[in-house]
This record gives C-alpha cells, structure tokens and sequence, in this order.
C-alpha cells in the first residue's frame, strides 16, 4: 500500500520540483533587469517626470477631443500641437532669452564691467541705514578746528554733515572748513561765537570734534 502511494507521489513531485527549481531565478532576473533599465535612464529622469507631468494635465484635453472627433490619431496630433503651443515654445523663448542674459552677464564679468563682490556688498549693505537711524536718535554735535583747513578736508566735513544731518561749528581758526552759509551750519563756538552754536553743544549728547582743540576760547 505505501508503495502503491509513493509511486503514485513520485511523477507528480518530478513534475514539481523542476519547475519549481527553473522558475526561482525568475524574481532576481526581473529585479536586476529593472535596475540596470533604471540606471540607465537615471540622466533622463528629469525630462520623463515632465514629461508625465505634462501627461497628465494633458489627459483631459485629449479625451475631449477624442470623444468630439473620434479619431484617436488626430485627437493626439491636436493634443500634441496644444502641449508645443502653450508649454514648450514658451520655455523655449524663456530658456534663449535666460541663455542671452547669461552670455551677456559671463561678458560683462570676463571685461571686468561687472563685480559680484562689490553688487552684492551694495545689494546687503545695512550699516548704513542702522547708523541713519541711530544718528536721527541722537543729538550730535560737530566741532570742526583748524586742522580740518590745513589738512584740505572741508569736503569729507561737508558730505559727512550734510549726509546725516550733522549741525556744524568751528573755532576761530575752523573757519571755512564749512560752509557758514550752509543748512547744518552754527558758525563758530565759544566766547566770540553764536548763542545758537554755545546752547547746541551744551544740549547735544555726544560732541565730534574734528581738527580741533578744547581750548578756553571754547570751553571758557
């Protein structure tokens, strides 16, 4: 009876078995196959995901005209047209007119025109608008000497006070290193000076003084 049954098994186990072997290698052949296919349209796979992308938007319009015209070929040759119409031809003029900035911009910085240190030093320079506000804070206070004439800066004097706002008064011999006439300008200080420019230093919080000494003509 056992032999009866083990003879009965056997031709479907030889059956099985080989099968079973042959078809073990399937799975990994597919994995490596799917792999290596990848692999090789990894440097693609930017243009396939638009591709889809556009696919996919496109869809609708093409089950539209395929519903209206019946006409499977000429519903994608419309649908196809539609996608170069309203997406690539203007990424083309966008792509060649970006391409022609870059032309431009790589010339400009070949000839030395343009440098990208000194535009982006420009673009996100702040400590002059910080020291604006803080100077528009605090009442300051410029003493301009002698020092400012015989060392020929008057006009760093007068772009520095006129850029923030500065009042200016000189001494004596400070004479001319500002303009008298001039909107920030109280004329000289001390003894012999204006009232306005002996009360400005008095009320100022920090005094500049510039060139010039603190003599008795001044602080008297």
């Amino acid at each position: 009876m056992s032999k009866g049954l083990a003879d009965a098994v056997a031709p479907d186990a030889a059956l099985i078995g080989p099968t079973t072997l042959s078809l073990t290698p399937l799975p990994l052949l597919v994995a490596f196959v799917t792999l290596a296919f990848g692999w090789i349209l990894l440097p693609f796979y930017g243009p396939i995901l638009w591709a889809s992308i556009i696919a996919l938007l496109f869809a609708p319009l093409y089950r539209r005209l395929l519903a209206r015209l019946k006409l499977r070929n000429l519903a994608a040759l419309l649908t196809v047209l539609a996608v170069l119409v309203i997406v690539v031809l203007p990424l083309t003029f966008v792509a060649a007119a970006l391409a022609q900035e870059a032309a431009v911009l790589y010339q400009r910085l070949q000839s030395g025109e343009w440098n990208p240190l000194a535009f982006f030093r420009t673009a996100f320079y702040f400590p002059s608008v910080v020291s604006s506000v803080a100077i528009s804070l605090v009442f300051l206070f410029l003493f301009s000497g002698g020092g400012v004439v015989n060392g020929e800066a008057a006009e760093l004097l007068r772009k520095f006070a006129d850029r923030y706002g500065i009042p200016v008064a000189t001494t004596l011999m400070g004479i001319g290193a500002y303009d008298t006439t001039g909107q920030q300008s109280l004329k000289m200080l001390g003894m012999h000076g204006t009232a306005y420019a002996n009360y400005a230093v008095e009320d100022c919080d920090m005094v500049i003084a510039i060139g010039a000494r603190f003599d008795d003509r001044v602080t008297g």
